[in-house]
């Protein structure tokens, strides 16, 4: 063969048979040997014709020499040639591949040419080495038909890339372009499994130690892997909510030093740039790679055992004592994995506040999409269903109840500082809760004593209006303050308003259904009602006389038609006259 074909082109042809992964496909091999200069001159000497591409009818006479020692194999959703018993790959290595560098120089050909990169051999430049490599194979193809996308995934490249990489002792390259190239990922766990994504990670682990985002990155998958494996197409979601607190912490010690992780860094950034559509979480919410940290305990422990070597009654007492605070403590740790059990948005849509059914409140800047401040009472434990933030989300009102002292508070935190501001004692039963712009007033309605209570926290005045009689404040009531904090309307079975500098109820709207909602609208000069038994959307607003006038937005307002008959429009004004 050799004699009659050339021996660089017998030896191209058997070596990557040998060495191909799971065999070479025809369009491989023709492509390879076309990217041989090497090849192709002997080619040009044997057949004294200049072509620029291996000749299809030269691969036929190779094939019917080899004859019955080529098999054809399915293999990765195509068909492979490749050598019908494992001796004849034997007998190739030992003739043309003795040595370790001829086997890692054809991996590496073989690599770059899934890359799409040209080849260097040794002692070559960059422009003698090979001739211009072609298109790049794509990682999937795309068929849209009928608005519906089928992928054919190339799964030729997909395992070729790593295989090769690895055979070479090509390491760096398997980092830099398969296992932190997202796109490269995301196909595989795709097309493939997140468990081959895995089987990379493992083998290129084995032989580099050194990079810490390789044990990140792993460590993240074996995470996510539940969620991968039933949809690989949340790899980017997946990632970007575990990993995004490292690369924000990830900062130089001194300036011109490198990050910790790179690596991490660039896959993050290639994450956000998916070529998929996806939910893209704007902070850390998932369980991060590394586990939890208990860096307060410890330091609780450490004066503690100085103190071991007392009289045994004083040391069992202090050990009592540690074992309760190591208890609470703990508690508190674990509290740190709650999941988001309510939130505030601010009016100005800036800042938000989330609770966690815990003994800690977090307040994030929409702005910055960062974690600005905690608030922590080890007292009490702090929710949200009765509390209430300023626009700007500078302070938030809410009751809580001190598990210690058994009392029930309302506390104005300051959620700049993560400070308690004010806090005013023995408020039990606060059912809805409301606060100014400036935090200058809070009102509160209170159940069992049908009471209204305004409270001024920055001039330690606080007083209490009776209700009136058909008054009933509940659980889903509320309340909401206009005219910088003098007036309040109050949703508690009826709807009222009432004049808070001088104590009294201006108006009452007492309807025959039950009131669903209400919400303020247009600076708070109209009042939004849905009802339990009618499709149309009331709406209220006060005369310049005081008093409630009732409208109905009828069949017009939006595009609703009422079932029920109704009489003209005339409404009786339901006011009570000021005290």
């Amino acid at each position: 063969m050799e004699k009659e074909h050339g021996v660089e082109l017998v030896k191209k042809v058997v070596g990557l048979l040998t060495l191909s992964r799971n065999g070479i496909t025809l369009v491989e091999m023709t492509d390879l040997l076309s990217l041989d200069r090497v090849v192709m001159q002997e080619i040009q000497q044997f057949q004294n014709v200049s072509i620029p591409k291996f000749p299809l009818v030269l691969w036929m006479k190779l094939l019917r020499d080899l004859n019955i020692h080529i098999t054809e194999c399915r293999t990765d959703n195509t068909y492979t040639f490749n050598w019908s018993h494992s001796a004849l790959k034997l007998t190739c290595l030992k003739r043309y591949f003795l040595s370790s560098d001829t086997q890692l120089a054809l991996h590496m050909t073989i690599a770059n040419y899934f890359l799409g990169k040209p080849t260097i051999l040794p002692g070559e430049s960059n422009n003698c080495s090979q001739q211009e490599e072609p298109n790049g194979h794509p990682l999937a193809w795309v068929l849209e038909k009928d608005s519906e996308v089928n992928r054919m995934f190339n799964l030729r490249k997909l395992n070729g890339i790593p295989y090769h990489l690895l055979r070479s002792n090509q390491v760096s390259t398997l980092i830099a372009d398969c296992l932190f190239n997202f796109e490269f990922l995301l196909h595989k766990a795709w097309g493939m499994s997140i468990v081959s994504v895995e089987e990379d990670l493992k083998a290129t682990m084995l032989l580099e130690r050194k990079v810490g985002d390789l044990n990140i990155l792993s460590e993240a998958i074996q995470l996510s892997k539940r969620v991968l494996l039933q949809d690989p197409s949340q790899l980017a979601s997946q990632l970007l909510g575990r990993l995004q607190q490292i690369i924000t912490e990830d900062k130089p010690v001194a300036p011109g030093d490198p990050k910790k992780y790179p690596h991490l860094l660039h896959l993050i950034n290639q994450c956000k740039r998916s070529s998929i559509p996806f939910l893209i979480p704007s902070f850390t919410c998932l369980l991060p790679p590394g586990g939890l940290l208990y860096d307060t305990l410890t330091a609780f422990l450490t004066p503690w055992e100085k103190r071991s070597e007392t009289k045994t009654a004083h040391k069992r007492r202090l050990d009592k004592e540690v074992k309760q605070e190591i208890e609470i403590l703990q508690q508190f740790s674990n509290e740190k994995s709650n999941p988001i059990d309510q939130y505030l948005l601010s009016g100005d849509e800036k800042i938000i506040v989330c609770s966690y059914f815990a003994h800690h409140l977090a307040v994030f800047s929409l702005e910055t999409e960062s974690h600005i401040q905690t608030i922590e009472d080890r007292t009490s434990m702090l929710f949200l269903h009765i509390a209430a933030l300023t626009y700007s989300g500078s302070y938030l009102a809410l009751s809580n109840y001190n598990d210690m002292e058994k009392v029930s508070y309302v506390t104005l935190w300051d959620l700049q500082t993560g400070k308690v501001k004010k806090r005013l004692k023995n408020e039990p039963n606060v059912c809805c809760i409301a606060i100014t712009g400036n935090a200058d007033r809070i009102v509160f309605g209170v159940m069992e004593a049908n009471r209204l209570k305004v409270w001024d926290p920055f001039r330690k005045g606080h007083k209490t209006i009776p209700g009136y009689e058909n008054l009933h404040f509940r659980t889903n009531s509320t309340v909401h303050l206009t005219d910088r904090g003098s007036k309040a309307i109050v949703l508690a079975g009826d709807v009222s308003i009432w004049d808070l500098d001088s104590g009294t109820v201006l108006s009452i709207f007492t309807p025959d259904s039950v009131i669903q909602n209400m919400t303020l609208a247009l600076e708070s000069n109209l009042i939004l009602l849905g009802m339990s038994n009618n499709p149309v959307l009331i709406v209220l607003k006060l005369t310049s006389k005081n008093k409630l006038e009732l409208t109905s937005t009828g069949g017009n307002m939006f595009g609703e038609e009422s079932s029920s008959e109704e009489d003209d429009n005339s409404y009786e004004d339901y006011g009570l006259p000021q005290s």
